[in-house]
């Protein structure tokens, strides 16, 4: 009896790890500072510098600042993981943008949505 009862607690540790495991790989936070995309290698770059962070703590700035430059931001594709901000979304002077594709998986915005100068 002993035996079954040591058994089924350590069966029920390695699930409770199994489940705390897929639920953090799933859903994960990062970026309590937030973060800004001013070119295209910052939106493409996001995951693999942040892999599995779908859910950012704070403000997401979209601007691009690069433009007279010549770096111009094209798409949001690399944005595709995220399904919350907890924070503002800005997305200001990004007239090279046709559409906002990469940004259809997310679900909240906590703070705010704002556009500006779309030109």
């Amino acid at each position: 009896m002993r035996i079954i009862m040591k058994s089924s607690k350590q069966i029920l540790k390695v699930l409770i790890f199994v489940v705390i495991s897929v639920q953090w790989s799933v859903s994960q936070s990062c970026l309590p500072d937030g973060i800004m995309f001013h070119v295209q290698a910052d939106v493409d770059s996001f995951p693999i510098n942040y892999p599995g962070c779908s859910i950012i703590e704070g403000d997401v700035i979209v601007n691009n600042q690069a433009a007279d430059l010549g770096l111009y931001l094209t798409n949001l594709q690399g944005l595709s993981s995220i399904v919350s901000i907890e924070g503002n979304l800005l997305i200001e002077f990004v007239g090279s943008l046709d559409s906002l594709d990469g940004l259809q998986g997310l679900k909240y915005v906590g703070g705010g949505a704002f556009s500006q100068y779309r030109c």
